[in-house]
C-alpha cells in the first residue's frame, strides 16, 4: 500500500488532469513502471540500443583487423615506462642529425614527435627532455635569442645610417622600428627614468630637400633617445668621441639634443600627427582603415564619442563638440595671444589688466600661467620646458620664516581634509573616513603645540628639499589638469601615505605585502642589495595590480584618466621606510611600507638623512616601525625557546 501511495504522488507531479471526474481516480495508478517514461525518452532509448552494437563492434577492431596506421606510442617515465630508456636515446640521436641542429626547442619537439611517431599527448615531455638534456644546439639558441630582440636593440648608432633608422610616412620622418619604454623598464636608462618614445618629426614644405632636412632631424633625436636605452648609451659615447673630430657640427647638434632631453620628464610629442584640427578632438591612427576621430572634452554628453575621419564623420563630430561647452576650449585664444604678447615682451600685470579676467587666470607668483594654455582637454606634456620672457624674470625662492612655516602647516593640514572629502563624494575606492580624518587633525594639533615642533620639515629641509620639489609636483598637477587641489608636501605625512598603518589600506597592502613574501622572499630580507630587490618587487607589484592608482587617487582626492596615472606614475612610487643603523629598524615590516614621491625615497634610500624623513614621516609613526619589529622578533624568540623554530 505504501509503495502505491507514493507511486500515486509522483504520477501527480508528472502529469495532473485539468480536471477529475469522480470515479475515474484509476487512471492515475499506472500498472507498470514504464508508464511514468516520456514518448521522447523512449524515441532517445531506442536510439541508444541501435548505436550500441556498432559501438562495440568499433571497440573490438583494431588496426590489425582494420587495415589501418598502428597508433602513435606514448613518451613519458609515467605514461611509457617500459619504452622510456629506449625513447630517450632515440630522441637524443634523432636532434643530434645535421639537418636538426638548426631548429629550435619547440619546432625540435614537435619534429621528433612528428618523424618518430609519438602522439600529441607526448608534445609537452619530448620537449621537457629535449630542454633538460641540452640537445638544442648553440646556433639555434642564438638564433632564437637574436629573433626575440626588440627591433631598435639591433640597431648599433655608431654605424646606423639614415635610411637604416628613419623613414618617410604620411608626411612625417618617423623611426623604422617601435619605441616603447615604461619608466620602470629595467632598460631605461634616462636620469628622470621618463617614458621613451620614437620622436616623429613634421616634413615642412615640399620636395626632395624638406624630406631630407626631416630626416637628418629625426635621425638626430632619434639617436639620442635611443641612447637611453639598454646598452645603447655605450654606442652612443664611442659615436659622440668620433663625431667630435670627423663631424664637429653634427657633435654640437648631437650634444645640445642630448643636453635638452636629459631633463625631459616623459618623451610624449604632438607635432600634429594625430592632431584632427578640431579642437577637443583627437585623432587615432590605424592602417588599413580611415582614422578615428574621438571627443575628449571633459563633461562632455558626447565625451568618448568617435567616428571614422570621413567628410561625414567629420560633420557629425563638429556638430557634437559645439554642442559641448568647454572653459579650456573658450579660453584657448585668450591663452594663445597671451603668450604671444608674452614672448613680445609684455608683462603678466598689463595682461591680466587687459584682459578678461573670466577668461585669463590669475597670475601665480613666480609663474606664467598665460604660458600654460593647452588647446585641447588632454593635451601631452611640451617636451622642454619653455623659455621665458626677458621682461618676466626667473623666481626666486624665498626662505620661510616661523609664521610662514605654521601657515604652510595650516595650509596642509586643510589640503588633507579636503583631498579626502573630494575622494569620498567622487567615489574613489578606499577614501578614508572622518575618523581617521579626525585622529589625524589630532596628531597634527599636539605636533603644533611642541617647542619647536618636531613633527614637520624644518626651515632648511623645505628650503633646500621640499620647496623644490612642491614646485616641480604643482606643475605636474597644472599640465595634467587634474580636477582637485594640488598636493603638498609636509610633515607629520597624510594618513594617504600611510599604506601600512591607515587602517584602510593596510589590509589591501597586507595581501600586497604576503604576496611578494611569499614570491621568493620567504627568508627574509637581511642586506641592503636585498633590501633593494625586494622594494622594487613590491613597487612593481603594486603597479601591476593597480594598487598604486587607487594610491594616487586617494591621495589626489581626484578619478585619474589613463593619461594622467600614466604621468603621475613615474613621480610616485611604493616604498619601505628602513633605516640599516639602528638595530630596531633594520628590517622592513609591513607598518613601514608609505607612498612617497621618487625624489624622496631615493634621497632617503636605507635610512639616509634620518632626521629627515623621520621629521615627514612623524616620530609616532617611526615608533610604530620599531614596535612591530620588536614584536615580531620576541615572537621569534619565543618559539625558539619553546622549540617550535
Amino acid at each position: 500500500r505504501f509503495c502505491r501511495v507514493k507511486l500515486l504522488r509522483c504520477c501527480q507531479r508528472v502529469e495532473r488532469p485539468r480536471t477529475l471526474r469522480e470515479g475515474n481516480d484509476t487512471r492515475l495508478l499506472p500498472q507498470r513502471a514504464s508508464a511514468l517514461r516520456t514518448p521522447s525518452s523512449r524515441r532517445r532509448a531506442a536510439r541508444t540500443n541501435q548505436k550500441q552494437p556498432f559501438a562495440t563492434m568499433v571497440k573490438k577492431q583494431g588496426s590489425k583487423t582494420t587495415g589501418g596506421t598502428p597508433p602513435k606510442k606514448k613518451f613519458g617515465k609515467k605514461a611509457a615506462p617500459d619504452t622510456y630508456e629506449a625513447d630517450k636515446k632515440v630522441i637524443e640521436t634523432f636532434c643530434k642529425r645535421r639537418e636538426n641542429r638548426g631548429l629550435g626547442q619547440k619546432d625540435l619537439a614537435r619534429r621528433a614527435c612528428e618523424k618518430l611517431g609519438f602522439n600529441a599527448m607526448s608534445f609537452s615531455a619530448v620537449e621537457g627532455y629535449i630542454k633538460n638534456a641540452k640537445l638544442v644546439s648553440a646556433a639555434a639558441k642564438a638564433a632564437n635569442k637574436k629573433a626575440k630582440m626588440p627591433a631598435h636593440a639591433k640597431i648599433d648608432l655608431k654605424t646606423v645610417t639614415v635610411k637604416e633608422m628613419v623613414k618617410e610616412e604620411d608626411g612625417y620622418a618617423v623611426p623604422t622600428y617601435p619605441l616603447t619604454l615604461t619608466s620602470d623598464s629595467s632598460t631605461n636608462k634616462h636620469p628622470n627614468s621618463a617614458p621613451l618614445r620614437g620622436e616623429p618629426v613634421r616634413i615642412v614644405g615640399e620636395g626632395k630637400a624638406a624630406v631630407d632636412d626631416a630626416l637628418e632631424k629625426a635621425f638626430d633625436r632619434n639617436r639620442v633617445i635611443l641612447s637611453y636605452v639598454g646598452d645603447h648609451g655605450a654606442e652612443f659615447a664611442a659615436l659622440l668621441e668620433d663625431l667630435e673630430e670627423s663631424d664637429p657640427e653634427r657633435y654640437e647638434r648631437l650634444v645640445a639634443i642630448k643636453e635638452k632631453y636629459d631633463d625631459v620628464p616623459s618623451f610624449r610629442f604632438e607635432t600634429g600627427r594625430h592632431a584632427s584640427g578640431i579642437p577637443g578632438v583627437h585623432r587615432m591612427k590605424r592602417k588599413g582603415q580611415p582614422d578615428r576621430l574621438v571627443i575628449i572634452i571633459k563633461g562632455s554628453p558626447f565625451e568618448g564619442d568617435s567616428e571614422d575621419d570621413t567628410p561625414e564623420g567629420r560633420k557629425i563630430i563638429e556638430a557634437k563638440v559645439a554642442g559641448s561647452y568647454s572653459r579650456t576650449l573658450e579660453r584657448a585664444p585668450v591663452l594663445a595671444k597671451a603668450e604671444e604678447a608674452l614672448q613680445n615682451g609684455a608683462t603678466e600685470e598689463s595682461l591680466v589688466a587687459e584682459s578678461d579676467l573670466s577668461l585669463v587666470p590669475g597670475a601665480e607668483p613666480g609663474a606664467a600661467r598665460a604660458s600654460r594654455g593647452r588647446a585641447t582637454e588632454r593635451a601631452p606634456r611640451a617636451s622642454a620646458p619653455r623659455k621665458r620672457a626677458a621682461s618676466a624674470p626667473a623666481p626666486t625662492t624665498k626662505r620661510p620664516k616661523r609664521d610662514e612655516m605654521d601657515r604652510l602647516a595650516q595650509l596642509a593640514l586643510r589640503r588633507v581634509h579636503a583631498a579626502a572629502a573630494a575622494a569620498r563624494r567622487k567615489g574613489v575606492a578606499i577614501a578614508f573616513t572622518d575618523e581617521t580624518m579626525r585622529a589625524f587633525e589630532r596628531l597634527c594639533t599636539a605636533s603644533s603645540k611642541k617647542t619647536p615642533p618636531t613633527d614637520r620639515p624644518t626651515v632648511e629641509s623645505y628650503k633646500d628639499v621640499i620647496q623644490p620639489l612642491q614646485e616641480a609636483l604643482d606643475e605636474l598637477w597644472d599640465a595634467l589638469d587634474i580636477d582637485s587641489e594640488s598636493v603638498m608636501l609636509w610633515g607629520p605625512c597624510p594618513p594617504t601615505e600611510c599604506l601600512g598603518q591607515a587602517p584602510e589600506t593596510k589590509p589591501m597592502m597586507g595581501t600586497a605585502w604576503n604576496a611578494v613574501m611569499a614570491g621568493g622572499w620567504a627568508g627574509g630580507v637581511n642586506d641592503a642589495s636585498e633590501h633593494d630587490s625586494f622594494v622594487a618587487a613590491l613597487d612593481g607589484h603594486c603597479r601591476d595590480r593597480g594598487l598604486l592608482k587607487h594610491f594616487l587617487e586617494r591621495r589626489y582626492g581626484a578619478v585619474l584618466t589613463p593619461y594622467q596615472y600614466a604621468e603621475l606614475a613615474p613621480a610616485w612610487c611604493v616604498d619601505v621606510a628602513i633605516d640599516f643603523n639602528d638595530r630596531e629598524m633594520s628590517v622592513p615590516v609591513l607598518e613601514g611600507v608609505f607612498l612617497r614621491p621618487k625624489a624622496l625615497a631615493n634621497r632617503w634610500r636605507h635610512g639616509m638623512r634620518r632626521s629627515e624623513w623621520v621629521r615627514y614621516m612623524g616620530a609616532g609613526r617611526v615608533d610604530a616601525i620599531v614596535a612591530r619589529y620588536s614584536a615580531a622578533t620576541n615572537l621569534l624568540r619565543a618559539d625558539e625557546h619553546a622549540g617550535f623554530a
